[in-house]
């Protein structure tokens, strides 16, 4: 049981089932204005590739073209799951929430530990100095804001910054052939030059103390996506900012 479900659920088809409804949830938040002009900077990059679609093709085609790929990747993923007889199972789904909670707390007291040496507190409801002052730079004050702001994290940089750059950086380190995170090398390569990519798109809305931290966050996000794959890390990820937003950790 325990084999099957760490094989099952590291694959891409649990993935994308568990972040739909985040993003659902992000895409319901940006609607109602949420984030204001601060969206997320990993989902500024994929709806600035829109728009530079827009401009080269125009709006009408850009929007047929983006409309056409993803009812395509709709397409292929359900004939996927038909093609290969792939059984979704809701326990499972429920147990990668479950696990990914838990997988937030484990960051949390992961990162204390490297940068303070000790252990953070718990159920203090009142984010530590640096993420105030980083929800403040977002205008992030209201509950919603912040659950909006912290799904679009976890979807969208874990999307961007370990499904395509570390992946792409180990393919370009690895020797031919060797499978992501089977060239110890190359993987430590590709997972320092990314996360660190990822803290640098958070300069200005961070400390540098909060730049350190997040690259840590980020070198250890890459270990549990290299674990556990893509949806495991989304919604860890999630989690973890959310505890920290909310205070649960701090």
């Amino acid at each position: 049981m325990k084999g099957d479900y760490l094989k099952t659920t590291k694959h891409f088809s649990y993935g994308v089932l568990a972040v739909l409804p985040l993003l659902a949830i992000y895409e319901i938040g940006l609607w109602q204005g949420m984030l204001g002009e601060h969206v997320n900077g990993a989902d500024a990059i994929f709806r600035l590739t829109l728009q530079f679609l827009a401009a080269m093709f125009g709006l009408r085609w850009s929007t047929w073209l983006v409309a056409g790929a993803v009812g395509g990747l709709a397409v292929g993923f359900l004939w996927y799951l038909t093609k290969k007889r792939v059984k979704i199972s809701p326990w499972y789904l429920l147990l990668m929430f479950l696990e990914a909670a838990v997988t937030g707390v484990v960051l949390a007291i992961l990162v204390y530990l490297i940068l303070g040496r000790k252990l953070p507190h718990f159920f203090v409801f009142q984010s530590n100095a640096g993420v105030t002052r980083q929800l403040a730079l977002q205008g992030l004050s209201s509950p919603w804001a912040k659950v909006v702001a912290a799904v679009g994290a976890g979807v969208f940089e874990e999307l961007l910054f370990r499904v395509l750059l570390l992946a792409g950086l180990y393919g370009l380190f690895a020797k031919r052939g060797r499978m992501l995170g089977d060239d110890g090398v190359a993987t430590a390569q590709a997972t320092l030059i990314s996360s660190a990519v990822f803290a640098l798109l958070h300069l200005g809305s961070a400390s540098v103390g909060g730049l350190v931290s997040i690259f840590f966050t980020s070198v250890l996000l890459s270990g549990v996506y290299l674990a556990r794959g893509y949806g495991i890390t989304a919604l860890a990820h999630t989690a973890f900012d959310l505890y920290l937003m909310f205070g649960v950790v701090a």
